[in-house]
Parts: C-alpha cells; structure tokens; sequence
C-alpha cells in the first residue's frame, strides 16, 4: 500500500494537495481498521475536503454497507451533483460490485468511487455520465453482469463490466497495478 504507484493512482484523480493527503489517509483507514477481518469500512468526503457524516462499517457482500449521505443541515441546499467522495474497502481484493456501481450511478451527488484492497490494488471512478434513463442503465449494467457472470470469476466478471462502462463512456475507470 505504501508503494508509489498507490499514492500515484490517489493524486491521479486531480484533486488539490490537501484533498489528495485526506483521501490518501481515509483509504488507509479503510485498510488498517479492517486489516485481516471481513469487514468493510466506507467513508464520504466531499470534493473540497470535508468528512460528510460519519464512517460505516459493515460484514462484506451484498447490500451490508449501506453508502449513507446524510442530509445537508436544515437550511442548506442539498448536496451538490459530483460533489462527493466515496471511499470505501473491500477486503476480499475485488473491484467495485454491481452494488457499488448501481448506487453511483443513481446518486448525482457523487464525483468519485474509491475501493482499496489489502493487496495494494486501488480502483477508482470518476466522471459518471448518468443520461436520462438510470433505471434502464442499471438494469442493463445488472445483465451484463449476470451475463459475464455465468463463464467466469465475480472478479472477472465485475472487471469486464467496469471496462465496457468505461469504453462506452459512461463513467472513467481505473485499476491500479
């Protein structure tokens, strides 16, 4: 995790200086919180910053780490479409799931999906193009899926998934080595 190419794939996203060091140091929590248990850690940041709400921890697959944005203070407008950061660990070294994928692409609000794993890997999102149509881009992002899905690995599976979204444009993805 302390090699170059990590702190390299963090300051890739193009953030300022003192949001690069704040995501740098919540994606190693996500690490070392969970290191050698199967849980998974998330954090939400905003893109000047700011920790918005706090951490969630939760057993790993499925829906059991629920990506919850608090509501802006009474008074305040609500989050601002790719306002946000999402951080998050998945201990057992897979990229993002179809989970993760659905929620970014339905929430405006969020900018940029980080994964981290306990094998040095770090996956990123960015720059999701959402369209008009979410539902029909989530159903179609779930039968891909489950296609790919049936001749291979989840890993595999959800790789080729996050590359095509990639190619097709719809969100900018990238795999550390």
């Amino acid at each position: 995790v302390n090699a170059k190419q990590w702190f390299d794939a963090i300051k890739a996203l193009g953030f300022p200086r003192q949001v690069t060091r704040l995501i740098r140091k919540e994606a190693l929590k996500c690490l070392t919180k969970n290191d050698g248990i199967n849980r998974e850690r998330g954090i939400i940041m905003s893109t000047d910053g700011r920790i918005i709400g706090e951490e969630s921890f939760g057993a790993i697959g499925g829906n059991n780490v629920r990506i919850h944005i608090p509501d802006p203070p009474k008074g305040h407008k609500k989050h601002a479409d790719n306002s946000l950061i999402v951080i998050h660990n998945h201990p057992k070294n897979i990229p993002f799931s179809i989970a993760d994928i659905t929620v970014y692409l339905r929430n405006p609000s969020i900018h940029t999906a980080i994964v981290v794993c306990p094998n040095g890997k770090i996956y990123t999102v960015q720059n999701i193009r959402r369209g008009k149509d979410i539902e029909r881009l989530v159903k179609e992002v779930e039968n891909m899926y489950t296609d790919y899905k049936q001749n291979s690995t989840t890993n595999s599976a959800l790789t080729v998934v996050l590359q095509r979204l990639n190619k097709e444009g719809v969100i900018k993805y990238h795999a550390s080595n």
